[in-house]
């Protein structure tokens, strides 16, 4: 954000709501600061249902229903293709604009702040966590389409997501697939959708039903056996930020009740030799590159690790 001179956000409050504010409004602020004649700041455009921390900071707010984002951001998208010669979609995109003609003066003023020459590549689209993958995907296309990919748009590669969802899980049930069945927290009986049935779905699971979790509630009741989780605060493992950075996650408190970790159980059903929290935790940054224990204590001091496996496994780049 502190290379974007125009933003627009879908329903996206950037610097309240969503992930990695913090780091946003460093970022947007940055921009902000007038510390010379010459100075400009970055404009931002908040499309918004209600009045959120983004929408109180924009120069320019557009207040629609929550459903009709989707019209303002395919007449935004249509308008800027089009006038960056890429008409191939506009078949597709005039249907799903046609919902935002009240908005057509802002829509187009936005759309010509962001394609004047001055802000090639320095605007930027947000859509946030709400909206539908359709909103993301117009914001995506315009970002490309006004080059700000690579320059205020980075994008971070990520491992191929591999896990199944809560309906295929149920089709197992139903199908008598699942012998046993490890559930890690959460409490489904009580909030899986409705038309699942999963209360009584789960019962097909045969012969075993094991279920890691805090509370005696509805799930533990149909449960064969139950699990007590260690509190997030006494427990170790590890995780990455947004931009890639891997971090560790560290006790805080002294352990409560002697429950078990998400980590530690998995590690004992994939049959680790080591299953400790802790264990798992060091082995995983000894794959990242930190192999020393002087490494392992920088980690732990500075609190995050930076750089590819394979930069690591030299020189380890570590950074405040």
């Amino acid at each position: 954000l502190d290379e974007a001179n125009v933003i627009v956000s879908l329903d996206c409050d950037f610097i309240g709501a969503e992930e990695d504010a913090f780091f946003n409004i460093r970022r947007f602020t940055q921009r902000r600061k007038i510390k010379s004649p010459g100075d400009s700041m970055n404009r931002l455009y908040a499309v918004e249902a209600l009045m959120s921390l983004t929408g109180a900071n924009a120069d320019h707010r557009l207040r629609v229903a929550p459903e009709a984002v989707a019209g303002v951001a395919a007449r935004l998208a249509l308008e800027i293709l089009r006038q960056r010669g890429h008409n191939e979609l506009s078949a597709a995109l005039t249907p799903l604009a046609e919902p935002a003609r009240a908005q057509e003066k802002w829509i187009v003023e936005c759309a010509n702040d962001l394609l004047k020459a001055e802000n090639t590549g320095k605007g930027v689209v947000l859509a946030g966590y709400r909206q539908p993958l359709a909103v993301h995907l117009m914001a995506h296309a315009i970002n490309v389409a006004f080059g700000s990919v690579g320059k205020a748009v980075v994008l971070q590669e990520t491992p191929e997501s591999k896990e199944g969802t809560i309906s295929e899980l149920v089709q197992a049930l139903n199908a008598g697939q699942v012998k046993t069945l490890v559930l890690l927290g959460g409490n489904p009986i009580y909030n899986a959708p409705a038309d699942l049935d999963f209360a009584n779905t789960l019962g097909k699971a045969k012969p075993t039903v094991v279920r890691l979790g805090y509370y005696e509630d509805e799930t533990f009741a149909v449960c064969d056996w139950h699990l007590p989780m260690a509190h997030y605060l006494e427990s170790w493992g590890d995780a990455r930020t947004a931009d890639g950075t891997a971090v560790p996650i560290q006790p805080l408190i002294e352990p409560l009740f002697g429950g078990l970790t998400e980590l530690e159980v998995l590690a004992r059903i994939g049959g680790l030799e080591k299953s400790g929290p802790y264990d798992v935790t060091r082995e995983t940054l000894r794959s990242l590159g930190a192999e020393s224990e002087d490494q392992w204590k920088k980690f732990l001091h500075d609190g995050f690790l930076a750089g590819s496996a394979a930069q690591l496994s030299g020189t380890a780049q570590f950074n405040w």
